[in-house]
């Protein structure tokens, strides 16, 4: 594995954030891991939310994200 991503940038890869899509795109996804804290820290973020539209959409692209990249323990 060559890039652990952050908070910043996996909330930067759920938003649509290009200055963090567009290298992404070009590594391969063996390359690409999260490490757990991260993990944790998104899916509480989602949860304190209020039940919303919004907090539906950051809870399925993360799903989306998570079934993509390997989790780093």
């Amino acid at each position: 594995m060559k890039y652990a991503l952050d908070t910043n940038a996996v909330s930067a890869l759920m938003t649509g954030g290009l200055d963090v899509i567009t290298p992404f795109r070009t590594w391969h996804r063996n390359d690409v891991g999260v490490p757990g804290p991260v993990v944790a820290k998104i899916q509480y973020g989602i949860m304190r939310l209020d039940a919303s539209k919004k907090r539906q959409r950051l809870h399925d692209r993360f799903e989306l994200l998570r079934s993509e990249i390997d989790l780093i323990a």
